[in-house]
Parts: C-alpha cells; structure tokens; sequence
C-alpha cells in the first residue's frame, strides 16, 4: 500500500509541476498547447486517485466490526472527520461513522 502511495503522491506533484510550468509557458509566449495536455494530465491523475481510493479503502463499522467496501457514491458524498465516514454498514443495515481501512 506504501509503495502506491508514494507512487501517487509523486504522480500528483509531477502534475502540479506540469500545470504550474505550462500556465507561466502560456503568459510568457503565448503558447496555449502544453497548458491543455498538462489540464488532461492532471484530470486523470485526479480519476486515478478516486480509483485507487475506493478500491483500497474498507471500512469497519463500530457495532458490530463488520470489514467492508461502501459504495461509490457513499464514500465521495459521505460527511466525514478525519478517518472516519459516516456510511451504511451492510451487516448492521444502519449508518455509522466508520473507520477506515487501509489495505
């Protein structure tokens, strides 16, 4: 899991980089091209973060301990405080702030 992580965080600043380096291209010369590529770099390096991020994200309810997978949309809608989400557990049918956990 350490290793896919760093390998994202590295993916995300090299983005930023292309991003920060192609806007100072487009004001200085005018030139709109390595803007755009670097924009579509960075929207899927975002996709493959959310990707990444509900496959490799369970939850544990704190009723009954029940290890889970939510739904999408529930992790990415969900309210949320640090590690924890406030999702249905499918063993208890009721939503709880759930831990999350890493595989």
């Amino acid at each position: 899991m350490k290793k896919k992580y760093i390998i994202y965080m590295i993916l995300s600043a090299v983005s930023v980089l292309f991003v920060v380096a192609a806007s100072i291209i487009y004001e200085k010369l005018n030139i709109w091209i390595p803007f755009a590529v670097s924009i579509a770099l960075m929207l899927i390096s975002i996709v493959w973060l959310a990707v990444f991020y509900v496959k490799n994200v369970k939850y544990r309810c704190p009723d009954c301990g029940y290890v889970f997978y939510a739904k999408t949309i529930e992790i990415f809608l969900a309210p949320h405080i640090a590690t924890r989400k406030r999702v249905k557990c499918p063993s208890c049918n009721r939503y709880k702030w759930c831990k999350e956990v890493w595989e």
